[in-house]
C-alpha cells in the first residue's frame, strides 16, 4: 500500500515538473506586421514594454519590480501590461528571452570556421563589448539572473548559452588540427573569460554593488582600453604553446 502511495506522489511530482517546464518553454512567435512591413500598434507596445522591463528588472530585480514601474516610462498602465503579458512572471520570462537572444546573436554571428581562431575570438570579444555598450541593462539583467538562479536560468538562459557554446565548440574543433601549437583551446574557458571580464566591467555584481559603479563604463577611452586589453589576452592565449 505504501509503495503505491509513494508511486502516486512521485508521478504527481513528475507531472507538476513537466507542467512547469512547459509553462516556461520558449515560443518563437513572429511579431505581427502591417502590409507595409511595419509592426502593428500592439506589437510596438509589446516591444516598448520589453525594453522598459529590461531596464527595470535589471535595476530592481524580479521581486522588487512592479508592473506600474515597467509601464510608466512607456505610458502604459500596470494593469494594461497584463493585456500583452498574462502575468509578471510571464513578462519576466519574455524579457529574459528578449535580452539573451540579442546577446547570443551578437556572439553567434561571429562564429565563422573560415576565419582563423584568433580572428574569430577577437571579433566575438569586440562585438560583445559593443553590444553591451549599446544595451548595458541587458548585461546587468544577465548577471543578476546568473547570480540568483531563477527558473529562467534553466529555461531561457541555459539553452541559449548552451547552443552558443556548442557552436563555438564545433568551430574550435574544426580548426584545432591546423593549429601550429598542440595546446588545446577550451571554448568554455574562452567564453567564460570573455563574458566574465566584459560583464563585470559593465555591471560589477548588481546584487552586491547596486547599479552605481565608481567609473563610467561607457567612457570611450575606457571602452578602447577594454578592447585593447582583451585583444592582447586573446593573442597571448592563442600563441602560448
Amino acid at each position: 500500500m505504501k509503495t503505491k502511495v509513494k508511486a502516486k506522489r512521485t508521478k504527481a511530482k513528475s507531472t507538476k515538473a513537466k507542467k512547469t517546464k512547459a509553462r516556461f518553454k520558449e515560443k518563437e512567435i513572429e511579431p505581427k506586421r502591417r502590409k507595409d512591413g511595419r509592426l502593428t500598434k500592439a506589437e510596438r507596445t509589446k516591444l516598448a514594454i520589453l525594453q522598459s522591463a529590461e531596464v527595470v528588472f535589471a535595476e530592481q530585480g524580479y521581486e522588487r519590480t512592479t508592473l506600474d514601474a515597467i509601464g510608466e516610462p512607456v505610458n502604459v498602465l500596470g494593469t494594461a501590461v497584463l493585456y500583452h503579458f498574462k502575468s509578471k512572471e510571464f513578462l519576466y520570462q519574455a524579457t529574459l528571452r528578449f535580452t539573451n537572444k540579442a546577446l547570443s546573436m551578437a556572439v553567434s554571428e561571429d562564429i565563422d570556421q573560415s576565419a582563423s581562431l584568433e580572428e574569430m575570438i577577437t571579433k566575438i570579444a569586440i562585438d560583445l563589448i559593443r553590444h553591451c555598450a549599446e544595451r548595458p541593462y541587458g548585461v546587468m539583467l544577465f548577471m543578476r539572473e546568473a547570480a540568483t538562479v531563477t527558473p529562467g536560468t534553466n529555461t531561457v538562459i541555459g539553452p541559449m548559452v548552451g547552443k552558443t557554446l556548442q557552436n563555438l565548440f564545433d568551430a574550435v574543433e574544426a580548426q584545432t588540427p591546423s593549429r601550429k601549437t598542440s595546446r588545446k583551446i577550451d571554448p568554455v574557458l574562452i567564453f567564460s573569460m570573455l563574458m566574465g571580464v566584459i560583464s563585470f566591467y559593465f555591471t560589477g555584481f548588481p546584487n552586491i554593488m547596486g547599479k552605481k559603479l565608481p567609473y563610467d563604463p561607457l567612457d570611450p577611452e575606457r571602452l578602447k582600453e577594454l578592447e585593447d586589453s582583451l585583444v592582447g589576452i586573446i593573442k597571448h592565449m592563442m600563441n602560448t604553446g
